[in-house]
């Protein structure tokens, strides 16, 4: 597996980066791949390290740069702010940081006003920022009154606290209830465990994190399909099937209730999670996983390494061997003689059908990063950007 890693690296070592999309093609993975390849192999990237630098400065002066967590500003500062952590770079950057901080803020605010509240490219996504720069705010208990914010315009009801996403683009006046860890409520239980691990103490977050497992618990299928969790609930159907993903579905409910559990001090939450990860092994058919490519998004690589994330938080051996099992499962997607280490991207036919992309979220970038940490067995924390650690 290491060779496939090498691959992708080598594949990758001149790719240029044209945007600062923390997740996305062409944007800033290869850097991250490149400075954990550097820590954890020992291989030298600096020059290349330096050469991405100096292309992310030119990139960041120009107009129309956007400002979310996994396209935009935010994405990037979580980037310096984590490469500075694991000493990557130095700290002449923080000055950078500053003014990230001040713009994840304000845009913070306007995103909560237009009930934009999702990971990927709303509210939680700042916040998830603003958390990993809590030390050196110049006033830390903004992050406090965000995450309050965020709370007030949740919904509560006799099964707990939740979130009402926009309506459907169809037209249809339906109560869209996202439950995943990209868009939705699992992304909303991880923020607010890592506010109530960091130390958070308003009374009210605890209360709401306990209140939003409730909830999460609550929209356990009756009928039980190919899934335990739907992708969504909606007013019509609360029984839908949900893809086996690092997006949506039952491994990234798992991890949020393991993280609330874990804040909280509660064995029943954590129970309830690591019972959701082991009911789930074993669910490996096409038909049953919707799985066709590798990356980390909705691939065999962000499988393997949340049961990865799942063993070295439990011990529990079987989670690891399954792991494994999608770990080398991966290698059959690198059948590409034009791919990146052999692997592409499976889009719709709309936006191409299969493409090369390097990025981190659904490309080669993640593919190996995933690798790497299935591999190392170490806790190593880039995927906090992933809310897997």
């Amino acid at each position: 597996m290491n060779e496939t890693v090498d691959r992708i690296v080598s594949d990758l070592i001149d790719q240029k980066i044209s945007n600062i999309e923390l997740m996305g093609d062409n944007g800033l993975g290869p850097l991250l791949l490149l400075s954990y390849d550097q820590l954890m192999q020992n291989h030298d990237h600096g020059n290349v390290l330096n050469t991405h630098f100096h292309q992310i400065s030119d990139l960041v002066n120009r107009p129309l740069v956007h400002s979310s967590f996994c396209s935009g500003l935010v994405g990037l500062g979580w980037l310096i702010n984590h490469l500075i952590e694991i000493k990557i770079i130095d700290k002449k950057f923080s000055q950078f940081l500053v003014d990230v901080d001040k713009i994840a803020i304000y845009n913070c605010i306007n995103l909560l006003k237009s009930n934009k509240h999702d990971f990927l490219h709303g509210a939680t996504g700042n916040c998830i920022y603003l958390l990993s720069r809590l030390k050196k705010l110049s006033n830390p208990n903004i992050i406090s009154d965000l995450i309050l914010q965020l709370i007030k315009t949740s919904c509560i009801d006799l099964n707990g606290m939740y979130w009402i996403d926009d309506p459907a683009e169809d037209g249809e006046n339906l109560r869209i209830i996202n439950l995943g860890l990209a868009h939705g409520l699992a992304s909303k239980i991880v923020l607010l465990s890592n506010a109530v691990r960091l130390g958070l103490s308003e009374e009210k977050i605890r209360d709401s994190l306990k209140r939003c497992c409730d909830f999460l618990l609550s929209a356990k299928k009756k009928k039980l399909g190919r899934s335990f969790y739907p992708d969504v609930l909606l007013d019509n159907d609360s029984d839908r099937d949900s893809r086996m993903a690092w997006c949506y579905g039952d491994l990234g409910i798992g991890i949020a209730l393991w993280r609330a559990g874990d804040a909280l001090n509660n064995t029943d939450i954590q129970n309830q999670a690591v019972n959701l990860f082991k009911m789930s092994i074993g669910r490996r058919k096409p038909e049953q996983t919707s799985i066709v490519d590798a990356g980390i998004c909705h691939g065999t690589v962000g499988i393997a390494l949340m049961y990865n994330r799942m063993y070295m938080s439990t011990g529990i051996k079987s989670l690891k061997d399954e792991s494994n099992f999608w770990l080398w499962n991966s290698c059959e997607y690198a059948n590409f003689n034009d791919g990146i280490g052999g692997f592409k991207t499976k889009y719709s036919l709309k936006y191409g059908g299969w493409q090369n992309d390097s990025g981190l979220l659904e490309g080669a970038s993640g593919i190996a990063l995933g690798i790497l940490s299935c591999l190392e067995n170490r806790h190593y924390n880039w995927d906090q950007c992933l809310l897997l650690s």
